[in-house]
């Protein structure tokens, strides 16, 4: 089971959740549960959601490096700037697997 979490950078709530399968990529989810996020909320999100900017304009997701090519400074710097932001996110996430919150059983 793979779970999708939307969570409230201010103060770290939860706001909602959505499941899929565990082969389902994490962008499908997205897709096919239309979360609907106000476009005045920016959407941090991981590489796996590449194509989040044809469904929320307001988004940040990490820049990919090229193929035989390398990332700018400023591409850089603006991903350590967002691992720095969702940093807490992802630290929300691993406190609910911790307590088992986010566990399932095969």
């Amino acid at each position: 089971m793979k779970t999708q979490l939307i969570i409230n950078q201010a103060d770290l709530s939860v706001i909602c959740t959505k499941f899929g399968k565990g082969r389902q990529p994490d962008f499908q989810i997205f897709k096919n549960n239309r979360v609907k996020v106000m476009q005045r909320f920016q959407v941090l999100a991981d590489n796996e959601y590449q194509g989040i900017k044809h469904y929320h304009n307001n988004n940040c997701i990490l820049h990919k490096k090229p193929r035989n090519g390398h990332l700018t400074k400023k591409q850089k710097r603006e991903n350590k700037e967002q691992a720095r932001r969702r940093v807490r996110v992802e630290n929300v996430i691993r406190h609910l697997k911790i307590f088992r919150i986010l566990s399932s059983r095969y």
